[in-house]
């Protein structure tokens, strides 16, 4: 530097004692008799046993980082944690890596983790192709973790007419020209698109095969290609008993081409339609191929087509019906304002992250389908539901229990089980919401119906108060971390009904324990549709609406009389 300039500080590093921890550091020249943190690793033993992490001049960390296997209080597994989290259950419950592994009730196995399925109790989405069987008669092509939407597959619906163009999903526009269906015997008269007015005819075809022997078929129906004389062989072995009569008719399906003796098929078609009220199409015995065309089954099939179209319909939904729907949602949502210095808005909650959620979805200008609506509701009466089973007793329930002397500490236990529960169950909910799947669901509902089974257990203690009745085995089968199904269900209610035996004039309503929350489910494949006793396809949201606008007309009723 010249001579002017102010000299810098001195760079030059030297070793300097520190005098409360004796160690020896590097310090520049110019700050050597400044006060000078330790640099050096922190050789203080924490609580645990391991060495402090910080440096020695810092202030010990009340944590440790050191990460040891540790068996889960949870689940049972083996779990590499921090050593200062070893305690924490809520920690144990997601860290967890172990492969879950459960078979779904779709059939696959879950992809989860013992931690992101919660140790089974809410399983993550299954991500598998659905293949399930859907009303129209194909295999749905979406993911298995979704309500099956309508089919996307081109329509396979035809008449002598003309060929369907549309998706299979969507509603077919009926042929407006007469039915062609006539036999020398019989005639309808109806348009093609309507359900015929001509029933069966059973007398013998009149055509001759190409090798100048008799059809073996039904008139006015598709002729089967065997021959009674040339393949005796092959129709001994598809008729009934192994014997072909000799003046056996047959019954030939359309698409697949496979041919029946039709007192067989009759029988057969009606033992397959008995006592069944599941609404699906009727498939080929021999190869189960959907039957879509076969002249012998005309009317049930015109009648399930009807009903397929109906689904349809409802499947889609209409602007009327979903925003109808949606001011209903938005109404229960307004039903839990308070006043506030800012206007109108939901007080703090259980679930208010959910809450709030819920509302910007509906008040949003984007559009939903009637699925996303029916999601949105059964959510809400998730929420509702857990609300009103431990939001207003909590406080109640815990002092009950607290001041029996042999639950303080299952008392704690308890509040942290509800406190960890709804925390993880908030998340979830918050952030899901719209895409939680069918199955996740119902383990909602399963989670939901434990907390009253322990809500209606307070509720006994609360009326018997009785410090010779010993909770620990009911509360040890409901305060678990592990699924609650059936099986546990069952054992609950058996150690409740042990439990009152020892209390005069006390009974419990069983149903009532063992009824579940119901879901409201609107899907595209079998199992969500049904016939009624007169033939006409509904789903459980149908009859749910059925329902509200009855009571609506009675309450109406009532009102003018």
């Amino acid at each position: 530097m010249k001579c002017y300039e102010e000299c810098p500080p001195c760079p030059v590093f030297l070793p300097k004692k520190i005098k409360k921890c004796g160690h020896t550091i590097q310090v520049p020249c110019h700050l050597f008799y400044d006060v000078t943190p330790c640099t050096e690793p922190c050789e203080k033993l924490l609580s645990c046993g391991h060495e402090c992490s910080r440096k020695c001049g810092e202030s010990c960390t009340m944590e440790c980082f050191v990460k040891i296997p540790f068996i889960s209080s949870v689940c049972g597994h083996e779990v590499n944690v921090e050593c200062s989290k070893s305690k924490n259950v809520e920690f144990f419950m997601i860290r967890c890596n172990e492969p879950c592994g459960t078979e779904l009730p779709c059939g696959h196995k879950c992809s989860g983790s013992c931690g992101s399925c919660y140790q089974g109790r809410l399983h993550v989405i299954c991500k598998k192709p659905c293949n399930r069987r859907l009303v129209c008669g194909h295999d749905c092509k979406s993911l298995c973790s979704r309500n099956c939407p309508p089919c996307e597959q081109p329509c396979e619906n035809y008449c002598v007419h003309k060929k369907c163009t549309k998706k299979c999903g969507e509603p077919c526009e009926k042929c407006t020209k007469p039915c062609e269906w006539s036999c020398p015997h019989k005639k309808c008269t109806r348009l093609c698109g309507e359900l015929c007015d001509r029933s069966v005819c059973n007398e013998p075809c009149p055509k001759v095969l190409k090798c100048e022997h008799p059809c073996i078929g039904v008139c006015g129906e598709l002729c089967p290609a065997e021959c009674r004389i040339c393949d005796s062989e092959k129709l001994a072995e598809v008729c009934f008993a192994g014997e072909t009569e000799a003046d056996a008719k047959f019954v030939c399906l359309e698409g697949c081409r496979h041919i029946f003796e039709l007192n067989w098929f009759n029988m057969w078609f009606s033992q397959e339609n008995r006592g069944k009220n599941e609404f699906r199409f009727r498939t080929c015995p021999t190869c189960k191929t959907v039957i879509r065309k076969t002249s012998h089954l005309e009317r049930n099939i015109e009648s399930w087509f009807n009903n397929v179209e109906k689904i349809k319909k409802a499947i889609s939904g209409n602007e009327d019906y979903n925003e109808n729907l949606r001011e209903i949602l938005r109404q229960r949502i307004r039903d839990k304002y308070r006043k506030s210095p800012f206007g109108f808005e939901i007080p703090p909650c259980t679930f208010y992250a959910g809450w709030i959620k819920l509302k910007e979805c509906l008040e949003s200008e984007k559009e939903r389908n009637i699925q996303d609506l029916i999601k949105i509701e059964n959510v809400m009466n998730i929420m509702n539901i857990w609300s009103s089973y431990f939001s207003k007793q909590r406080s109640e329930l815990l002092r009950t229990f607290s001041r029996l002397k042999d639950y303080i500490e299952l008392t704690e236990k308890l509040e942290e089980y509800i406190n960890i529960n709804e925390k993880w169950l908030e998340t979830f909910i918050s952030k899901r919401y719209l895409i939680a799947s069918e199955q996740q669901l119902k383990d909602l509902t399963w989670e939901v119906h434990r907390l009253k089974l322990i809500d209606e257990l307070g509720k006994f203690m609360m009326e018997v108060k009785s410090k010779d009745i010993h909770l620990n085995k009911l509360l040890d089968l409901a305060l678990t971390y592990s699924p609650f199904r059936e099986a546990e269900l069952t054992k609950f209610i058996s150690e409740l009904q042990n439990m009152c035996e020892c209390v005069p004039n006390k009974l419990i309503n069983i149903s009532e324990l063992q009824n579940q929350p119901a879901l409201t489910v609107m899907s595209f494949s079998v199992g969500h549709w049904f016939l009624c006793e007169k033939g006409h396809a509904y789903s459980a949201v149908q009859c749910r609406d059925l329902l509200q606008k009855t009571i609506a007309m009675n309450v109406t009723r009532r009102l003018f009389m």
